[in-house]
């Protein structure tokens, strides 16, 4: 169960959060992002973080961007 939310964290919009993982822009991360644990960092069954949260909020995939302003983040049209 924690592979697959992991997994649907990146289809959300989130990226991976250990070294050799992915970031958002599909660049290598050199190393752990730092912090906690959480759902996009390891299998430990921890939720998500602040940044993973984020990253599903401004994916470009979840932005609803019908009126200059609106989007997931700041509410929907």
């Amino acid at each position: 169960s924690t592979t697959v939310s992991h997994e649907l964290g990146h289809a959300a919009g989130a990226s991976d959060q250990y070294k050799g993982g992915l970031d958002v822009n599909g660049k290598v991360l050199p190393a752990d992002v730092p912090g906690p644990s959480n759902i996009m960092h390891d299998l430990s069954g921890a939720g998500a973080n602040q940044q993973t949260l984020m990253q599903v909020l401004t994916s470009p995939a979840n932005t609803n961007t019908c009126l200059n302003g609106v989007n997931a983040k700041t509410g929907a049209c």
